[in-house]
């Protein structure tokens, strides 16, 4: 990319400041790692809520001659796990239908297949390997527990797709533990693309939004040398710091950086720095003069003047160096131009 044309992305991001006010419940005050880093604290940070969230990713599905309600064993699951999904089944009077049979298919995570440029992405994704489907008999309650296996070199998306006369639905398996890696931001947005009603669905829809669009960053870039397709970030914590696995291991290379264009590191760096954190108050002022306050409901209260004036002064003092900045880019444009 030229200057005039870094120029022009630059002025483009510029026309709008964005000044956010947020709850915490501890502050730890460090600083953003090396992007790497960044992912797998936002992966690990994301499942860590989704798990509080699902609580196990329960189900209950309606059709005309069945209905299905499904939950996990266990509310989550390491690589090489053995478990069942608890599955009941009842007519459409609400009634148990002891007998009834239920088809299982275990569904493995998706695959990404190098290929040419598509807006700029580097793969594609295809449907996982599905392994023959089982079938399986209710008791006399209705109930039936349907047993699965996620592989040790399993990467985050095996599914459970069941089937029960009309009504049927497909489960992502809750891990335990994530990396920062392409498959766990795609395993991510469909679990909060899947999920029912929560606690909290403001944080569901930014986990979902922000995880398809750190998968589709990390599709553009291109793959480490002797790699192919793109950068999937697939390492675990100890690779990263270019330590051994385990003891008596051989000691690896750091991965190398992430050649991340200027939006996409500023893009994870707001991913990362607002992680889970509630949202008090937001002010988004546009370059024509257009200023847009949102507040929540604590934010408006009486009692919240103190946030009011904190969040008075953020906006004073972003405003300022946003000011300078545009004048700054201005007169170095106007050299070029």
């Amino acid at each position: 990319m030229s200057v005039k044309e870094r120029i022009r992305v630059l002025a483009r991001d510029l026309t709008s400041l964005e000044i956010n006010t947020i709850r915490r419940g501890s502050i730890t005050g460090e600083s953003m790692p090396d992007p790497r880093h960044a992912l797998f604290d936002i992966a690990a940070e994301y499942n860590g809520e989704l798990n509080r969230l699902l609580q196990g990713d329960r189900r209950q599905v309606e059709a005309a001659e069945a209905s299905l309600r499904c939950a996990f064993g266990s509310a989550t699951y390491n690589p090489g796990d053995t478990g069942v999904i608890r599955v009941e089944v009842r007519g459409p009077d609400g009634a148990p239908l002891p007998g009834a049979t239920v088809e299982a298919c275990v569904c493995g995570a998706p695959v990404f297949m190098p290929t040419a440029a598509r807006g700029g992405a580097r793969v594609a994704r295809f449907a996982g390997p599905m392994a023959p489907p089982t079938t399986l008999t209710c008791d006399g309650e209705g109930r039936v527990n349907v047993p699965f296996t996620f592989g040790e070199d399993e990467q985050p998306g095996v599914s459970v797709r069941l089937t029960c006369m009309d009504a049927a639905t497909q489960m992502q398996v809750p891990l335990r533990k994530v990396r920062g890696s392409l498959h766990a931001f795609h395993y991510l947005n469909s679990r909060a693309n899947d999920a029912g009603e929560t606690a909290q669905p403001w944080l569901v829809r930014r986990i979902e939004l922000n995880s398809i669009r750190l998968a589709t960053v990390l599709e553009t870039l291109a793959p480490p040398k002797d790699d192919h397709g793109c950068d999937r970030n697939d390492y675990t914590r100890r690779h990263l710091n270019g330590s051994a696995e385990k003891d008596g291991d051989q000691v690896r290379e750091k991965p190398p950086e992430l050649p991340l264009s200027t939006t996409d590191r500023v893009t994870l760096r707001k991913i990362w720095e607002l992680g889970c954190e509630e949202i008090l108050m937001q002010t988004v002022v546009q370059l024509d003069g257009d200023v847009v306050t949102r507040l929540t409901d604590d934010g408006a209260k009486e009692e919240a003047s103190v946030l009011h004036r904190l969040h008075s002064e953020g906006v004073r003092v972003a405003t300022q160096s946003w000011r300078h900045l545009v004048d700054s880019l201005g007169s170095f444009a106007r050299s070029l131009f």
